[in-house]
């Protein structure tokens, strides 16, 4: 079971630590609305909702690595890893709306910036529900079956999550001031 150990634990850190420093750098978020906001407000919001998505993440992960590393059961792993995935998929759910919720940053090209991230979050949502259904799926008759599956789980995690972290939206000089000022952006750079 080592080779499935190392694969969770592949699967944590790199990406959501590249997703989080990406939007607090970038600061930039989602908007379907057309509640116009300061650079300052909107890079708190997005920062702020980066973070909490990160702790939901990580803790989540702490606790799927916890269970790996204890079990000699395939079918406690694998509740394990179902609800790694389902905090994922949620607390991406959830985050979408509050960038939603953020605005558009009255900056050139505010519109477009938010309009980027929110589809990207649409995105990494519906690729993680992909990753739901298959890590559900996920058979538990063998190590070897189980390591399979959750390699293709992994995969499709990496996926929906890699169009979030290279994000690149056009780089706003006030936004970019804004997220440097903003304690919750400095704390989102500091984990990368």
């Amino acid at each position: 079971m080592s080779a499935l150990v190392q694969t969770f634990c592949k699967l944590r850190a790199p990406a959501i630590v590249a997703v989080s420093v990406a939007l607090a750098v970038a600061g930039c978020g989602s908007s379907s609305t057309s509640k116009t906001v300061s650079p300052a407000a909107y890079v708190k919001s997005v920062c702020t909702s980066a973070a909490s998505w990160f702790g939901t993440i990580q803790t989540a992960g702490g606790r799927l690595q916890s269970t790996v590393h204890g079990s000699k059961s395939l079918n406690e792993v694998k509740t394990a890893y179902v609800a790694f995935i389902d905090a994922l998929l949620h607390a991406t759910q959830r985050v979408e709306q509050e960038l939603k919720a953020a605005g558009t940053p009255s900056v050139s090209g505010g519109s477009k910036i938010s309009t980027e991230v929110v589809h990207a979050f649409d995105d990494a949502k519906r690729g993680l529900t992909g990753a739901d259904a298959r890590v559900r799926k996920t058979p538990t008759s063998s190590a070897t079956a189980f390591e399979t599956a959750a390699a293709g789980v992994q995969q499709t995690v990496q996926e929906a999550l890699r169009g979030m972290a290279s994000l690149a939206p056009q780089k706003n000089p006030e936004l970019h001031a804004a997220a440097q000022k903003e304690p919750s952006c400095r704390r989102l750079r500091s984990i990368g």
